[in-house]
């Protein structure tokens, strides 16, 4: 598996966690700007980690 691969996986496995935490309550309480951030970094790390692994 190459370098860019590798990072691809861990970034992704970042967006997931990113997106699952924004939508647990106990993480961010009743913050809407730290659920609606966790979920915009998230879908980014998501998106990022799709074009990392393609090279």
């Amino acid at each position: 598996i190459s370098k860019n691969k590798a990072i691809g996986w861990i970034v992704l496995l970042v967006g997931i966690w990113l997106i699952i935490s924004a939508l647990i309550p106990g993480i961010t309480g009743s913050k809407a700007g730290a659920m609606t951030n966790g979920l915009i970094f998230g879908i980014l790390n998501l998106i990022l980690s799709f074009f990392m692994k393609k090279k």
